[in-house]
């Protein structure tokens, strides 16, 4: 069960390219490139190759169910600014398979970001040999792949870069779509500037001359444009649910009360994401505590904050000692409790970045100016008002530079590609990062259960959300959806030494008494249950 993959996006891109000489490519496609020596580990890292097509996801060791498709139309900034051209242009053999024509087609927006999803859309529903969930046929297929369609990014609904369409332009559109495809969540921004809400920066492998085009608008949340779409979503009985993942921190914390204040029940989901590992007051101390290091720099008039904050530790196993990514992209303690109150569903990503896995000691945190000033004047939803600028200027120090972005002394780097003597663990640490945020994220889920009397299984909330060919550098112990299953034996392997060496096994939701049993159990729920019983829940809301 993958509640977050893109199997639709390198067959569609071919498609879209025209080069459709062997036949109409699909979702069973499985697209694979050559690049020159070296240079598919230094610039791309696999991620062109397909990690999940369909063929990929029915053979080898692994036995797909389910698979949620969220459609995402390439926004124009990917195509212009980043390493996709490069790496189209060095792929083997010739012709290549995604053309040179099309990005720069993309790169002149010939094709309105709206033209391509409602494209990838039919382009996906038409797969064949596969049960789409769909309005008239909302249930599961026990004997077949059972396809659900997403969309992430509300730049989709646009019909180009310039954003000019009117809102309820917007909300028209976006009825549409719901009306022709059952779409299980919208996750309303994504890598790019957008009008419907700020979003969490997370292009830390752009050039430093092309980055600025990814930082965050300087605004505040949501738009009246973002909540209106909400609306659209939530106020239905065949709702779309709404994926924070993306929004911003501050539109996140918006959301949540909007989404109380309007009495809305449909679940929230996280659909492919890692822990912060804190909670929003400990990033509020280490923000303040910092303040002398963060650094103002002012792009196209944009004013944007940057900091490197220290990766907070997490579990050990054998000499292995994980950390967090303590970026706002990811969830912290109240995003945790949020979801988990909604009864809705966490995805854990497959990417190593996100999970934390990587070579310093610190991460780079990047904040518009005005969002950065509303988080440190508040840390929870219910608090609300922006500071002013001269209570801002006396918390944080900063100082002027031109596209300058904050370096650690070498003294300061940590030498986390560690020299792991087992050779089982080499091969497993990312595996252990993986479950480094899950433990996290679940412990945090019982801390609420408890808290507010729920008959609730920590467990419960949280399911495998990869983020498959959607560019990442996937970690090694599961590449791409072949690997599935061997993957949950590692973590079950993992989680049962884990709990050997540890006695905290109830602020787990575990009991002691059958710990090892109960290991099984929980695993099945992340890898399996979860997944379908929510969606099934979703697809039949209106009788609820």
């Amino acid at each position: 069960m993958d509640i977050h993959c893109h199997p639709s996006t390198k067959p569609f891109l071919k498609y879209a390219s025209g080069l459709n000489a062997k036949g109409k490519p699909s979702l069973w496609k499985e697209i694979n490139y050559k690049l020159f020596l070296w240079i598919d580990e230094w610039l791309a890292k696999d991620a062109l190759d397909s990690q999940s097509s369909l063929k990929q996801m029915s053979k080898g060791d692994s036995s797909y169910f389910l698979v949620v498709n969220p459609v995402t139309p390439m926004e124009r900034e990917l195509a212009k600014y980043t390493m996709f051209p490069l790496a189209i242009k060095l792929s083997l053999p010739f012709p290549r398979q995604i053309t040179k024509q099309y990005f720069e087609s993309m790169q002149r927006m010939d094709f309105p970001y709206a033209v391509r999803l409602a494209e990838e859309l039919e382009f996906a529903a038409e797969t064949e040999n596969v049960h789409l969930m769909s309005h008239h046929s909302p249930d599961f297929d026990l004997n077949n792949i059972n396809l659900v369609l997403a969309i992430e990014g509300g730049h989709a609904l646009y019909d180009n870069p310039k954003f000019e369409n009117t809102t309820q332009e917007i909300v028209e559109r976006l009825r549409g779509l719901r009306s022709k495809h059952r779409l299980l969540y919208l996750t309303i921004t994504h890598l790019a500037p957008s009008p419907l809400s700020n979003h969490c920066f997370s292009m830390k492998n752009v050039s430093k001359k092309k980055v600025h085009h990814f930082y965050p608008k300087n605004e505040i949340g949501i738009s009246e444009t973002g909540l209106r779409v909400i609306d659209e979503c939530l106020h239905s009985t065949s709702p779309t649910c709404i994926d924070v993942k993306h929004m911003s921190l501050a539109a996140r914390l918006q959301f949540y009360k909007y989404r109380k204040e309007k009495g809305y029940k449909v679940p929230i989901f996280a659909s492919h994401n890692g822990a912060a590992g804190l909670s929003l007051e400990s990033w509020k101390e280490r923000c303040l505590a910092n303040s002398n290091k963060w650094v103002r720099t002012e792009v196209d008039g944009k004013p944007i904050f940057s900091l490197l904050l220290k990766r907070p530790e997490g579990i050990k196993l054998r000499n292995v000692q994980t950390v967090f990514n303590p970026a706002t992209i990811n969830l912290f303690d109240e995003d945790v409790e949020e979801i988990v109150l909604s009864d809705g569903l966490i995805g854990v990503s497959f990417d190593e970045r996100i999970l934390g896995r990587g070579s310093k000691s610190h991460y780079l945190e990047v904040l518009a100016e005005l969002e950065l000033k509303h988080l440190l004047a508040f840390t929870t939803a219910a608090e609300a008002d922006v500071v002013s600028v001269q209570e801002f200027n006396s918390q944080v120090d900063y100082y002027d530079v031109k596209m300058k972005r904050p370096t650690l002394k070498t003294s300061e780097v940590d030498a986390r590609k560690m020299k792991v003597q087992n050779t089982f663990m080499q091969k497993t640490a990312d595996a252990l990062y993986f479950l480094n945020n899950l433990l996290h994220m679940v412990k945090v889920a019982k801390q609420t259960i408890d808290t507010h009397g729920l008959d609730r299984d920590p467990w419960q909330f949280f399911a495998l959300g990869s983020d498959f060919d959607g560019v990442i550098d996937a970690i090694d112990s599961c590449k791409n959806g072949e690997k599935m299953a061997s993957f949950e034996q590692l973590m079950h392997q993992l989680l049962t030494e884990f709990f050997a060496t540890n006695n905290n096994f109830e602020e787990y939701g575990i009991s002691k008494q059958q710990a090892f049993s109960d290991i099984s159990e929980k695993l099945n729920l992340v890898c399996h249950v979860n997944a379908v019983n929510l969606i099934h829940r979703v697809m039949h809301w209106s009788s609820n």
